[in-house]
């Protein structure tokens, strides 16, 4: 997942950094979620019914 360069150019390093960071924490979280996870949130969707 490619944060857009120039939304980047508009906030300070720091920010960029954070930003970066956020969006590498998501991607890996999806990834994990998507290798794994999906039958115990299926489980835990099925009982809030």
């Amino acid at each position: 997942m490619e944060v857009d360069k120039f939304v980047l150019s508009n906030f300070s390093s720091t920010e960029t950094l954070l930003i970066k960071d956020r969006f590498d924490l998501l991607e890996e979280g999806l990834s994990t979620w998507a290798a794994g996870d999906v039958n115990r949130t299926l489980s835990i969707l099925n009982s809030l019914k």
